[in-house]
């Protein structure tokens, strides 16, 4: 039940009506209320209005409750984006996750923590993102991961010459946060972005101007192609240094590929078998062994587990501090 029809249903129920009787009210049929109340259907608006007087309630909120933007209120978001946004989050400054994404979040997190023997784990949500780096202290972070918060299916069309006035506030969103995370890495600090091509050529433009560039990970996925030509088939990682002197990462093996038929190693290594590494070959910076994600996590935006494992391996030191933001980036099997 959506959050209109348990409304309507309460208010019906509260003042103590019948569904006929509403429904003659209102002027409509009482199979069409019927359906209203089990969430099947959402009436127009004009009707939630008059839904709204006849219980003597604030029209605004049963708009909204039924996913309706007031048309007003609608121009006024159409006009002014950015100034919308950001006065609604300095509004709300207290804002929380709702309590069964915070459970999932602490159990992803909990997780790598102990696995990587992290010393301090902090995750940043999608809302406040600026603020709440402002919190941590200067060169406190050894280990940052950046995962701007784009609905990655949505924007991704590699045929779209110019940017909409919502990629842009996104991307000059993104730059102020990039530039908090450079102040809060540690000098020997390493810092990863991920994002779809489109984007990391504007965060690695900006951040040329501040950091060190060393890698360019790719990695094969599944991403919807709207049917376009050339289907994108990758997401990448940028990963950026604060002190190129400084430079540290991980050699991180993966298990040899073999025959999926008859189980036995692809390579023959020129017939030196014995001098085959038993932990696995070196990985390269272009990921296609990753098993691709197809279940999302409470957000649309992702990334998938075993990317981020990845680079926790390749990165971290035990008792490191690791950031993360904004957390909307991540996709975990809630199941897992």
């Amino acid at each position: 039940m959506n959050l209109f029809a348990s409304k309507l249903k309460n208010l019906r129920k509260n003042k103590r009506i019948g569904i006929r009787t509403l429904a003659h009210k209102l002027g409509v049929s009482y199979t069409y209320i019927s359906h209203i109340e089990a969430g099947r259907v959402i009436p127009a608006e004009k009707l939630i209005r008059k839904i709204a007087r006849f219980f003597k309630v604030n029209a605004e909120e049963l708009l909204v409750k039924s996913g309706k933007i007031p048309k007003d209120v609608k121009k006024i978001i159409y006009k002014h984006p950015e100034e919308v946004i950001y006065l609604l989050r300095e509004s709300f400054a207290n804002y929380t996750p709702h309590p069964s994404k915070t459970e999932v979040i602490e159990k992803f997190f909990n997780k790598f923590k102990n696995k990587y023997q992290i010393k301090s784990l902090t995750f940043i949500a999608e809302d406040n993102i600026i603020e709440s780096l402002k919190a941590i202290p200067d060169e406190s972070i050894d280990v940052g991961i950046a995962i701007p918060a784009f609905d990655i299916e949505e924007v991704y069309n590699p045929f779209l010459m110019g940017e909409t006035k919502k990629e842009e506030y996104l991307i000059s969103l993104s730059e102020k946060w990039l530039s908090e995370y450079q102040r809060v890495l540690k000098p020997q600090a390493n810092l990863f972005v991920f994002s779809i091509p489109k984007y990391l050529i504007y965060f690695a433009t900006y951040l040329d101007n501040h950091m060190t560039f060393k890698y360019w990970f790719a990695y094969e996925t599944k991403i919807n192609s709207h049917g376009i030509p050339l289907i994108p088939n990758q997401l990448g990682i940028i990963l950026f240094v604060k002190d190129k002197n400084k430079f540290l990462i991980n050699k991180v093996r993966e298990p040899h590929k073999k025959c999926l038929a008859c189980g036995d190693f692809l390579a023959d290594w020129g017939g030196k078998k014995h001098l085959r590494n038993p932990d696995g070959t070196v990985i390269s910076d272009v990921w296609v062994d990753l098993p691709d994600s197809t279940k999302y996590w409470p957000f649309k935006h992702y990334i998938p587990e075993e990317a981020f494992h990845r680079i926790l391996k390749l990165s971290m030191k035990p008792n490191n501090n690791a950031l993360i933001a904004p957390i909307g980036g991540i996709h975990y099997d809630v199941g897992a």
